[in-house]
């Protein structure tokens, strides 16, 4: 995360360096979240999954090739943890940094301060 988010602050898709660590992954869902940060005026949420597998793979040609089901894995991930929290699907755990996002996503009046929900893939 620490290497990426200034890349993406550079490519000028995000707005700041800032985000929160929210390492959440429910396997029987599929739902997953990495980081994810608010801008300053409420309006953007963004949301990052990085793929940990990939990162700590041995086999160089891993690093090389990437499959478009790796990629959709992870957006599903991302789209079923808003869905589920939302829905209010998922026990927010106040010792995991995802237990803030999962709390504002259940609220009605935080979720319409968003304009747009961004979500971020990050890969190796």
């Amino acid at each position: 995360m620490s290497v990426c988010i200034p890349l993406l602050l550079d490519a000028k898709l995000v707005d700041s360096e800032d985000y929160s660590l929210s390492r959440f992954e429910d396997h029987e869902s599929g739902a997953f979240v990495s980081a994810f940060h608010v801008n300053e005026s409420s309006e953007r949420l963004q949301i990052f999954a990085a793929d940990y597998e990939k990162l700590f793979t041995s086999k160089e040609e891993d690093f090389i090739v990437s499959r478009k089901t790796d990629y959709d894995r992870l957006f599903k991930g991302m789209e079923k943890f808003v869905e589920l929290s939302v829905k209010n699907h998922i026990e927010p755990q106040d010792s995991d940094g995802s237990g803030f996002l999962v709390s504002k996503l259940q609220s009605p009046d935080y979720l319409d301060q968003f304009e747009v929900i961004e979500l971020f893939v990050l890969t190796p």
